[in-house]
This record gives C-alpha cells, sequence and structure tokens, in this order.
C-alpha cells in the first residue's frame, strides 16, 4: 500500500476443487476440504472472491494512500483519500477468535453524520455454507460524531468504513461592482464542491464544480437583471 503495486494476478481462478492437491491442513480455517486455490468453482464463490470485491469499496485508480498506524499486530489499518474527497479506511482482523474493539482516530479530515461499514467474515462463510443468510458482503451504516470512531471488528474479517466528507458552508462575502455577487465555500482541501444555483429552491442547476486546494474558496457569481430572485447552495457529490 506505501510503496505502489503494478498489477495483482491470481494464478487460478477456478481449479474444480480437487481433492488431492492444495492445503487441507485441518488448524486451517475454512469448510472446504479440497484445499482449492482458486478463487470459484462453478456457481460456488469462494472468500477470495468476497474481498477482492471488498476491495473496490476500498481504494480504485487514482485515489491516495495515507499513512494510516494500528497498536494491535494481527489489526492492520489502511486508508485512501478517494479522488471524490471521501475517506476510506480498510481493517483486517486476523485473530481467528477474538474480536477486537477499536478506536479509529482520523486526522486532517471532517467526517459526516454517517457512515456506510462493509464487511467480510465468518459469518458470510457459514451462509454460504449452510445456505442460511447472506454470503455477500454485509453493509451497514454507522452514526459517526467527531474524528473518533468506536468499532468491533469480528475474528478474520476484513471492514471498510467509508466516510464522507462534512458539508461545506456557504457564507456570502460581498457585493462586487457590475452586479457580482461574492460568496466563499468553507470546506475541506482536496474536495470537489458542485455550487448549485436556483430560482425556487426547488430546481437546482449545476454552475461549477470547485476542488479546494485549502479549506476556503472565494467565487464570484453575476447577478442576472432578468431574474427577481436567485439562490446558491453548495452540495459535495460522490
Amino acid at each position: 500500500m506505501q510503496t505502489e503495486f503494478n498489477g495483482l494476478f491470481w494464478w487460478n481462478l477456478e481449479n474444480g476443487g480437487v481433492s488431492d492437491g492444495g492445503n487441507t491442513n485441518a488448524s486451517l480455517y475454512g469448510w472446504r476440504l479440497y484445499g482449492d486455490y482458486g478463487v470459484m468453482e462453478g456457481t460456488e464463490l469462494f472468500p477470495p472472491y468476497y474481498t477482492t470485491e471488498l476491495m473496490t469499496h476500498f481504494a480504485r485508480t487514482g485515489d491516495t494512500v495515507l499513512s494510516a498506524a494500528s497498536d494491535y499486530a494481527v489489526l492492520p489499518v489502511y486508508a485512501v483519500r478517494r479522488q471524490d474527497g471521501s475517506l476510506t479506511v480498510l481493517v483486517i482482523n486476523k485473530d481467528p477468535v477474538n474480536t477486537l474493539d477499536a478506536q479509529l482516530a482520523v486526522s486532517g479530515f471532517t467526517p459526516a453524520a454517517g457512515a456506510a461499514v462493509y464487511s467480510y467474515g465468518i459469518p458470510q462463510d457459514n451462509a454460504a455454507e449452510y445456505g442460511t443468510g447472506s454470503a455477500d458482503i454485509a453493509q451497514t451504516n454507522l452514526s459517526v460524531t467527531g474524528t473518533n470512531i468506536a468499532l468491533a471488528f469480528p475474528p478474520y474479517s476484513a471492514t471498510v468504513l467509508a466516510l464522507s466528507p462534512a458539508p461545506a458552508k456557504l457564507v456570502p462575502v460581498s457585493i462586487a461592482p457590475a452586479s457580482q455577487f461574492v460568496f466563499q465555500i468553507q470546506g475541506q482541501a482536496g474536495t470537489p464542491y458542485v455550487v448549485q444555483s436556483s430560482t425556487n429552491l426547488m430546481t437546482w442547476t449545476p454552475v461549477s464544480t470547485n476542488t479546494l486546494s485549502t479549506n476556503v474558496l472565494n467565487i464570484t457569481n453575476t447577478l442576472s437583471p432578468s431574474l427577481p430572485k436567485e439562490f446558491w447552495r453548495v452540495v459535495w457529490q460522490p
């Protein structure tokens, strides 16, 4: 994550579920007994398939890897700033039996009040075995207050926390000469915000998209003499 990678290659997509190859050591986790190193067998999807799917919620081409650290050796953490300005955190619990409680401290980013949590682990794998519940990635919502976030990470699980940036503010600055109205976007650096205008507070039209290089940006708009009233707002759109 810190030094870049140019490609990820899984050498065996479908291995056929052979029973005379692979690793079938009884000390390994898992209920499949044929030691398959592949991703799938027919329509049966193995955990590597779902964890690869989970990564699409974490990082994509063009995102920026951030510094992240964990106090637990078996609970590594990784962080990415997405191109849309959101922040995603990947936490892997390598402990085979224990749920680990952790406090995530976010620095240099103010999250919105709600976050999405994507996870894959033992409950999903059990669902694939017994046909009860969902074998796919679990998704829940989390209420967030401030920059310290408490979460419990189940054993043998991978969890992605997707944090949206807190809403930006639009503050009037002045009415400049030539009927120009100046307002200031107060948000977070590196985050794109869309300025929208309306004449009735119901229908909003995009005016411009602005990625902040600092926490503030002044925008100058020309007032149209043909409009008796006009409104503006600024929104973050993923």
